[in-house]
């Protein structure tokens, strides 16, 4: 029997298109991004937003080209934690929700790590066992810091 070689992209980001639409809509939320043209988009008054962060089918095509049989995803890591920025439930769930969408859209090549809502230390937890339970996702994505604060603080 020949032994097959699988390629696993550990650490991926990626954010579901409605959810960069969302950030268009709603100044504060994520990154400060506009409309440049059809389902493209740049940081307000700077550069373009890489596609591949928002466009699971090119995604797709980029890693079928390198090899890669599986990606983990996330969303980028500027986008949940960001100097005073602390995830609230709602984003939680919001970056959750993205993440699933892209693993069901991702032809089985994707799987998603969740979101913690450490604003909210009190029900992180539960909400991190209702993502992992609701969207089978492989594990958690755990930023350094929760607003200014290093998490061993």
């Amino acid at each position: 029997m020949g032994s097959q070689t699988m390629l696993i992209d550990v650490h991926a980001h990626a954010l579901s298109d409605d959810v960069v639409r969302r950030m268009v809509k709603t100044p504060g939320f994520g990154w400060p991004l506009e409309v440049t043209g059809p389902n493209r988009y740049r940081y307000a008054g700077g550069s373009p937003l890489d596609p591949l962060i928002y466009d699971v089918g090119a995604r797709l095509d980029v890693m079928k080209r390198r090899g890669v049989t599986l990606q983990l995803l996330s969303p980028p890591p500027s986008v949940i934690a960001n100097g005073d920025k602390v995830v609230s439930l709602d984003e939680a769930r919001i970056f959750n929700e993205s993440t699933a969408w892209l693993v069901a859209h991702g032809d089985g090549r994707l799987a998603g790590f969740a979101v913690p809502a450490l604003g909210e230390p009190a029900i992180a937890a539960d909400e991190l066992r209702r993502a992992i339970d609701r969207h089978g996702f492989v594990g958690v994505v755990l930023s350094s810091a929760a607003g200014p604060l290093p998490l061993d603080h």
